[in-house]
């Protein structure tokens, strides 16, 4: 067991088991900025702004995964059924799966069908539809204290396809306690 593990271990535990709330929000353009995570996240944005154009949104063909060597497992492709107003999990990288301790590549929204899930999908249609990068914070929390943060950067293509649309998704996760939740809750008392 790595020294992470063991001093992440009871956190990591929680997130995997769902044992933790989560809380899903879209940031603001300026929201966050001076945050480390948001800081790392501006490379991959200034390698999608550089990417050709057809009309307002790089096209699909021009996402390569291998464009963003040091993100690959922390990427995420989402692709948006516009119709269904549902979205499926095409690329999951190996750092979600960690924190998660499962894989959703191949997932539906839909599937999953829990609160933070929908709130997921909401912010990230809100994000397609308006052509540009945005980003979005996942909490995972009890009490007070927020255990972990994951800041999502989605980044639109464009599709041949009016009925579907197409997410990159790096994302920067932030270990904030390392206290075993229990605990944590049981010392406030």
């Amino acid at each position: 067991m790595s020294s992470f593990e063991t001093s992440w271990g009871p956190v990591l535990r929680y997130v995997r088991e769902g044992r933790l709330a989560v809380r899903v929000e879209r940031l603001a353009e300026d929201e966050g900025r001076e945050r480390p995570a948001v800081a790392r996240l501006r490379e991959p944005l200034e390698i999608w702004r550089g990417l050709p154009r057809e009309g307002d949104l790089p096209h699909r063909r021009e996402l390569r995964p291998e464009r963003f060597p040091g993100f690959l497992p922390k990427l995420c492709i989402i692709e948006l059924f516009l119709k269904e107003r549902d979205f499926r999990w095409a690329l999951h990288g190996g750092e979600h799966e960690y924190w998660l301790g499962r894989s959703l590549k191949g997932l539906r929204a839909s599937d999953i069908g829990d609160a933070a899930t929908w709130r997921l999908r909401d912010a990230a249609f809100e994000i397609y539809e308006s052509r540009r990068p945005g980003l979005i914070a996942i909490d995972y929390y009890r009490g007070e204290a927020t255990y972990l943060r994951a800041t999502i950067l989605c980044l639109p293509f464009r599709v041949d396809t009016p009925a579907t649309g197409v997410l990159l998704c790096p994302a920067e996760f932030e270990p904030l306690h390392s206290l075993d939740p229990d605990e944590l809750i049981s010392r406030a008392d």
